[in-house]
């Protein structure tokens, strides 16, 4: 939405999309596409929700994976997203 900072967009839209409410998201990576005159903003998100209540948004999301902390520092790189996600898991260790 208009006037929202990238954080504030990104809660709303997890509680959206999820219906996770949570406000412990954190940067992990941004990008700046000069082509699509867009920035792109990358969140990791911890929360201690029931991963039973998580509901989809229709059309907006598909499908969503419950990690520990152990299971997402054990993961390997092919089951990571994205490059800054990978950097950010190492930052934990």
């Amino acid at each position: 939405m208009q006037g929202e900072t990238p954080l504030q967009c990104a809660i709303r839209e997890l509680r959206e999309e999820t219906g996770i409410i949570s406000s412990d998201l954190r940067e992990v990576g941004r990008v700046v596409s000069d082509e699509t005159r867009s920035i792109y903003v990358e969140f990791f998100c911890v929360t201690d929700g029931d991963k039973e209540k998580i509901a989809l948004q229709d059309g907006e999301t598909s499908d969503f994976r419950w990690v520990s902390k152990d299971e997402l520092l054990s993961m390997k790189k092919d089951e990571l997203i994205t490059m800054r996600m990978e950097q950010f898991m190492e930052s934990l260790k």
